[in-house]
């Protein structure tokens, strides 16, 4: 699997951007070397981990610095932990078996999605936050939604919203819109039935603070339904 990179990985913050596409050209050259080169793959990860390490250290400062919900921040630093763990024990199998087929795989496909499904994902959550907070300071008085797997957590609801006039709150994570799993719609499906809801309302299931013994079931209206 190739990996280049592209404008659409682009979140609008200098700093993570920049990061971004040296990890994507580092990653890259690891992913052309398994062919071309595989007695440079272990040196390669070695140098891509060291960077890796250091951009994680940069995102989760600007968490900090930001003000990003720690339940957000929280989940954010436990997927880059997730990763280390993860490479660690890739670069561990480089040394002990060489370039399996396995470990081709594990290079090729496990780190490239991991990657760009983390930069569209958890990223692009961190980036919106922090050009809001750069606009017109900590974006609280919004409604903020955090995409994971197979739900969509609540982070910041306005006051006078959709989202806060059928009761949902902070810290909620929002399981099923329109009576179909997040998993099977699609967290951008998911998100678009939230914003724009099919016939002006649609239902949602959600943990209620993500209390995953509990599951309430509100409808979601636009202020204006359309006729």
């Amino acid at each position: 699997m190739e990996i280049r990179w592209s404008d659409s990985l682009i979140l609008g913050v200098p700093t993570i951007d920049a990061q971004h596409r040296e990890l994507v050209a580092r990653v890259g050259t690891v992913v052309s070397a398994v062919d071309a080169r595989p007695g440079d793959v272990g040196a390669l990860l070695d140098f891509l981990g060291e960077y890796a390490l250091s951009h994680f250290a940069t995102e989760e400062r600007l968490m900090g610095l930001h003000a990003y919900p720690e339940s957000a921040a929280s989940a954010h630093r436990e997927a880059h932990q997730q990763f280390v763990r993860a490479f660690s024990g890739l670069r561990y199998d480089v040394d002990v078996e060489g370039m399996t087929r396995g470990i081709v795989d594990r290079i090729q496909k496990w780190m490239v999605g991991w990657l760009m499904e983390h930069i569209l994902g958890m990223d692009h959550a961190l980036a919106m936050w922090i050009r809001s907070a750069q606009v017109k300071g900590p974006p609280h008085a919004g409604t903020w939604l955090l995409p994971r797997a197979d739900a969509i957590e609540v982070l910041a609801v306005a006051p006078r919203g959709s989202l806060a006039r059928a009761g949902l709150k902070p810290g909620d994570f929002i399981v099923r819109v329109g009576g179909v799993t997040v998993a099977q719609l699609g967290v951008k499906v998911a998100l678009g039935l939230l914003r724009d809801p099919v016939d002006g309302q649609v239902e949602v299931e959600f943990h209620p603070g993500a209390d995953s013994a509990h599951l309430e079931r509100r409808t979601v209206t636009r202020r204006r339904a359309a006729r």
